[in-house]
């Protein structure tokens, strides 16, 4: 077969060698001579290639716009990560801020707390021991602190004749000697209210912490003459922080100094040591951070502050 072009068209036309007349064209359906195609034939070739050269210049104008298209995206991409990193490092921002306002608050029920002790170590400082009297007076000044502040669980004075008194009455082991005590000691050497390590109530499944502060015969502090104590009720105390939530699957936990777990919402937890490094690290810096910790299997966001009067640490758990 021989190919020539349509003049209409410019598709490709087919010769009838049939008869001779000419070539037809399928798509226009119409036959024509051949004295008809060749003078024709160079415009056809003509606008053939400038079809090519449109459709070539299409082709590049789909590819630029395509290319545009992915600079777009690319860049509206980039703006809402931007957009969407601003915004999350405003609300851990703002979710700092609002622990740290727990802490202080936190802080100044501790604080609260050493203030009332002071005070009635001033009033035990007027009361006289007897070792064969009822010691009502003393007694009382005793259970009066417990009924103002619910979360004592004990209050109590040793004297430095190895005497004791404490509410509720609880019988002691024979012999018990309260000047021996690490709380005894600290705060007779300090000279000044001390907190005392915590330690797990097996008998209560609570953590305690003891408040001692010394007594003195007057207000030189000249002479020793005791220190008294709060047991209190840790577990009790923070009891508030466990409702607390800043979204929707993070929760608190609070170490002490030692790096011991003191809240958590796991209960066998607490009383343990907290045995992730990173934590400990930033915990020992004493300022408010937002750092990111393997902790329990989980990749997390942590937020920690100080409760300064204790020197413990509040930790936002926030799972990725």
């Amino acid at each position: 077969m021989k190919y020539n072009y349509c003049p209409q068209c410019g598709n490709p036309l087919t010769e009838n060698t049939t008869d001779g007349k000419g070539s037809f064209c399928v798509y226009c359906q119409k036959r024509f001579s051949i004295t008809t195609i060749e003078p024709v034939k160079e415009e056809v070739k003509t606008a053939n290639k400038k079809r090519s050269s449109m459709s070539s210049k299409s082709v590049v104008g789909i590819i630029a716009l395509l290319i545009s298209l992915m600079f777009l995206v690319s860049g509206l991409l980039s703006f809402f990560f931007y957009q969407n990193n601003i915004q999350q490092e405003q609300v851990y921002s703002e979710t700092l801020s609002e622990l740290e306002q727990i802490a202080a608050s936190v802080s100044d029920q501790f604080k609260e707390i050493d203030l009332e002790a002071n005070q009635l170590a001033s009033r035990l400082s007027l009361l006289e021991y007897e070792a064969e009297g009822e010691n009502s007076l003393i007694h009382e000044q005793l259970d009066m602190s417990i009924k103002k502040q619910a979360d004592i669980q004990y209050a109590y004075i040793g004297y430095e004749d190895k005497s004791f008194v404490m509410e509720p009455v609880e019988e002691l082991p024979d012999g018990y000697d309260p000047t021996s005590r690490p709380w005894y000691k600290t705060a007779a050497e300090q000279k000044r209210s001390i907190w005392a390590p915590i330690y797990f109530d097996a008998s209560s499944s609570n953590i305690i912490c003891t408040l001692a502060v010394p007594v003195y015969t007057d207000s030189n502090q000249s002479q020793l003459k005791g220190v008294m104590g709060y047991d209190l009720n840790v577990s009790s105390l923070l009891s508030n922080l466990e409702t607390v939530n800043f979204f929707e699957s993070d929760y608190l936990m609070v170490v002490d100094q030692e790096g011991t777990i003191v809240m958590h919402p796991s209960d066998d937890l607490i009383g343990m040591p907290l045995h992730v490094p990173e934590l400990m690290e930033a915990s020992k810096d004493n300022q408010s951070q937002i750092i990111k910790s393997n902790f329990e299997g989980k990749k997390n966001t942590v937020f920690i502050t100080t409760i300064e009067e204790m020197n413990w640490h509040i930790l936002c758990i926030l799972p990725k």
